[in-house]
């Protein structure tokens, strides 16, 4: 006897047809709902209950959705014997044996159809695949750029996802530098704090900034600058900027603007935090955090 499958609750419906469906029944199988089932095949169980009885319960592969109808049916999958069920019986989605081959199959072949996961979102796509030196290059975002697997030397990690409907989300790199300790009051002067960019943000942009210090400063603002000393650059348009009374810059009356223009790195550069103006009554310490993403 197979061993049952475990059944994820992320798609749950019923069956949709008028006298059910016989034990041979290749098509006019309806469902009542089809909303997050992938369109592009997978495994469903009918008459699935909590204890999953399989003298009852049979696992039905599917290849394609027409309306509400399933098509490229086959049934009995998995070696569970096809079985007739009952209009209104439950049907669930179902991670199987055949799942996990169509992933392996996904990796080995130059199918560049992109695989969906149980909600319909697509999750993989082959770019590349030469079998003469064992190489695979995937696809995150779709598009074949930056893709997060290479065996041709990829690096950086700043991974690109893409879940259907939603478009592109970049994952940023956020980094903190400390630049005055805690009891220390803030002073002006370039260079009072750098770091050097990494391999892992080469090609990417500085997409956000902000600061914050540990004990607010009173009268006038305290100004910070971040600039690119390899490009003898100043990354802002726009300062960072604490109020008065104020202890982030998350309240600034005047936000921070980035150059769009000033904003890429690369590997070996060389980022300073310079502040240009302190309060009357200095803030004590300074942390600065600048956020990293993929253009």
């Amino acid at each position: 006897m197979t061993t049952p499958y475990s059944v994820p609750q992320n798609f749950s419906t019923t069956l949709n047809v008028a006298g059910g469906i016989t034990d041979s029944a290749t098509s006019g199988i309806i469902l009542t709902s089809v909303s997050g089932l992938p369109t592009d095949g997978g495994i469903l169980c009918f008459d699935w209950a909590a204890s999953l009885d399989i003298s009852v319960a049979e696992y039905i592969e599917y290849t394609g959705i027409s309306g509400n109808e399933l098509t490229g049916v086959t049934r009995g999958a998995e070696g569970v014997s096809a079985k007739a069920h009952s209009n209104g019986c439950t049907v669930v989605g179902v991670i199987s044996q055949a799942h996990i081959k169509r992933l392996r199959d996904k990796l080995t072949s130059n199918d560049t159809t992109a695989i969906q996961d149980p909600h319909g979102n697509e999750i993989l796509k082959t770019t590349h695949v030469d079998s003469a030196v064992n190489e695979v290059t995937l696809s995150n975002n779709l598009t074949g750029a930056n893709p997060i697997i290479s065996a041709t030397g990829e690096t950086n990690v700043g991974l690109d996802l893409k879940m259907k409907g939603t478009g592109v989300f970049r994952k940023p790199t956020i980094i903190e530098i400390p630049v005055f300790a805690p009891g220390t009051d803030t002073a002006t002067g370039d260079g009072k704090a750098m770091f050097r960019v990494p391999e892992e943000l080469n090609g990417m942009n500085l997409t956000g900034v902000a600061a914050c210090v540990y004990t607010a400063g009173t009268t006038n603002t305290t100004d910070i600058q971040i600039r690119n000393v390899t490009n003898s650059v100043d990354m802002l348009s726009t300062k960072i900027t604490i109020d008065s009374a104020e202890v982030d810059t998350s309240t600034a009356a005047t936000p921070a603007v980035i150059d769009a223009t000033k904003d890429d790195v690369v590997t070996g550069d060389r980022i300073a935090i310079d502040v240009d103006a302190v309060s009357t009554t200095a803030a004590k310490g300074l942390v600065i955090q600048l956020r990293f993403e993929l253009p």
